[in-house]
């Protein structure tokens, strides 16, 4: 029996989650440990046997169930499975129904015995227990398998099997029926894919049939501390030392134990930054960017802690702000860029499409030479946004708007637009186009005559441009008559021929110009359409200036430059200049061939 008892009760035990409480141990400790050596004392001295005894809570409640295999009287060789709890300060065995008796179930010849517990995977504990025997020449093996009942003295039974054999044959038994081997071995499959084994050896200890009850008291002291040790978490172990985290994201932190068989272990959680990372039980939430350790505390002191990163969001936009889209050659202009969401990364990459036009380092760009090119910023994710940038030689409105208006342009106050342009471009007439009432007829704007007698009154600088359709030179020649009949009597400072009509050529247009100089004009421009300048193919050395449109976004700022030189860009029709009444109107700029006092002197 000694060598049964030595080879007995390997007990096996780990879970990842509490179960029960340290502090109930302590708690409880004196009471269980009185209770159990009062308890095998009186055992013993009914009845002298060899006993193998281990702790176990297998109700998960703070007090552990006390497993004994003892040796029955008169057969050292025949052993029993008893198991025991607290009850009301009393120790009660435990029993499972009609599905295995206790009392009436013995171990023949027990060779070794084995005590392993097992756990589903919502972590409900099972007791796995296996006797080998031998008796008459035959081998026996028993597996039972128990867990706790309804109440804290039922235990449910979840395997009971035998097998036995002599020499090479075998005979089986599921659940006290015959059976063959491969249901034999299906059921013990089918056991242990919902109980898988869980952790090491158990405590234990074994006294003879001549211990006696002082004895058993200080045994049973021994082996509830080296239960507590063992129950007890000397290292706390995280999936990860350190987590980088998506802002806005969870995370669950898995926690282990070691000794594995630790598994009544409470732990506390704490976060270094909670602004950042807040944690609840072990669930990490990214609350804004930044860095946080998150440390793990057991109950017993021991600690362990992770550092968790969190990661900007993935940008999803970029709005680029600035003042206006123009900058002054060798003039800075400052740029930012808006990345959204808000939390994501604000770092971007600034590139210029054309960087002899413009150049950008960090947001800031430079003019380099006139013209217009574009900014782009690229945030870290290939989220990209652009902005137009337009050099200019000089301030936009430095000496105050230029644009050139027409009946269609009311002026509101003469006295405060005078103050805010640099000069203006009347249009004195217009030949009407095929679909007018009157096509063909070259006439006076209706509003020229009041318009530049205002000019003249109020100190404006201002030239004058007729809208002509003229086919063929001779045509062109009469529009320039008529212009400078128009016009010539308030002396404006030049005179434009305004070219985009379709049925224009390059030689009419270049005859207006022609005309206006034999009738005395010093100074003679032409506006070309930005889309017919090709098509016209006018010698533009034949005229004083040239003075060409292109809007781009037409936002009523300069988000272009013309394809083509030029001494005036008209770069947007909505712009508002003070002195208009509440509507938008042309307006131009300098392109630098030509000074401001070309226009107005």
């Amino acid at each position: 029996m000694r060598r049964i008892l030595r080879a007995m009760a390997i007990l096996v035990l780990c879970l990842t989650t509490p179960m029960w409480f340290l502090p109930a141990i302590a708690s409880a400790e004196t009471d269980f440990r009185t209770l159990y050596a009062n308890f095998l004392s009186g055992q013993q001295g009914q009845n002298r046997a060899r006993r193998a005894v281990a702790l176990i809570d297998l109700a998960g409640d703070g007090t552990p169930e006390l497993a004994q295999l003892s040796s029955v009287s008169g057969d050292s060789r025949t052993c029993r499975l008893t198991l025991y709890t607290v009850k009301s300060g009393e120790v009660v065995q435990m029993t499972a129904g009609d599905a295995f008796g206790f009392s009436s179930y013995t171990f023949p010849g027990v060779r070794s015995a084995s005590f392993v517990l097992r756990a589903t995977s919502s972590l409900t504990p099972c007791l796995s227990i296996s006797v080998s025997g031998v008796s008459g020449g035959i081998t026996t093996t028993t597996r039972l398998a128990f867990t706790q009942g309804a109440s804290s003295t039922k235990l449910d039974l979840a395997l009971f099997e035998t097998r036995a054999t002599r020499g090479s044959k075998a005979a089986y038994t599921v659940n006290g029926q015959s059976a063959t081997a491969a249901q034999y071995n299906e059921a013990y499959a089918k056991f242990g894919s919902s109980y898988t084994k869980k952790g090491n050896s158990l405590p234990y200890l074994t006294f003879s049939s001549s211990t006696k009850g002082s004895q058993m008291s200080s045994g049973v002291s021994r082996l509830a501390s080296r239960y507590k040790a063992h129950a007890t978490a000397s290292r706390v172990n995280l999936s990860k030392n350190s987590l980088s985290l998506g802002y806005g994201k969870s995370y669950t932190r898995k926690t282990s134990f070691s000794p594995a068989s630790a598994i009544y272990e409470t732990c506390s959680w704490s976060s270094s930054n909670p602004d950042i990372v807040k944690v609840n039980g072990g669930v990490l939430t990214a609350l804004d960017t930044g860095t946080a350790t998150i440390t793990v505390k057991t109950s017993g002191g021991v600690k362990k802690s992770c550092k968790v990163t969190v990661d900007p969001p993935a940008a999803t936009g970029i709005e680029i702000s600035g003042n206006g889209h123009a900058v002054l050659l060798k003039g800075n202009l400052k740029l930012t860029a808006a990345v959204s969401p808000e939390k994501a990364s604000q770092t971007v990459k600034w590139t210029s499409a054309n960087s002899s036009v413009a150049s950008v380092s960090g947001g800031v760009v430079t003019g380099k030479s006139m013209g217009t090119t574009t900014i782009r910023a690229v945030a870290s994710n290939g989220k990209a946004s652009t902005f137009t940038i337009t050099v200019l030689a000089e301030e936009l409105n430095k000496n105050g708007a230029i644009i050139d208006i027409s009946e269609y342009n009311p002026v509101s106050d003469w006295g405060v637009l005078s103050k805010n342009v640099a000069f203006v471009i009347l249009r004195c007439g217009v030949t009407y186009s095929a679909s007018h009432a009157n096509a063909g007829e070259m006439d006076s704007d209706d509003k020229f005559s009041q318009y530049a007698r205002k000019c003249i009154e109020n100190g404006i600088p201002f030239g004058v441009y007729y809208f002509g359709r003229a086919t063929t030179t001779e045509k062109a020649r009469l529009e320039a008559e008529k212009a400078y009949a128009i016009a010539s009597k308030y002396n404006p400072l030049f005179y434009a021929y305004d070219a985009e009509a379709s049925e224009l050529t390059g030689a009419s247009i270049e005859a207006f110009g022609d005309r206006l100089r034999e009738l005395g004009v010093k100074k003679v421009g032409c506006y070309i359409a930005h889309h017919q300048y090709k098509k016209y193919g006018v010698d533009t050395s034949k005229f004083d200036f040239i003075w060409i449109p292109h809007y781009g976004a037409n936002t009523g700022e300069v988000v272009s430059t013309p394809s083509y030189k030029c001494d005036l860009h008209q770069y947007s029709s909505v712009g508002r200049v003070k002195g208009m009444s509440d509507t938008t109107v042309d307006v131009n700029r300098l392109m630098g061939r030509k000074p401001l006092s070309f226009f107005t002197s």
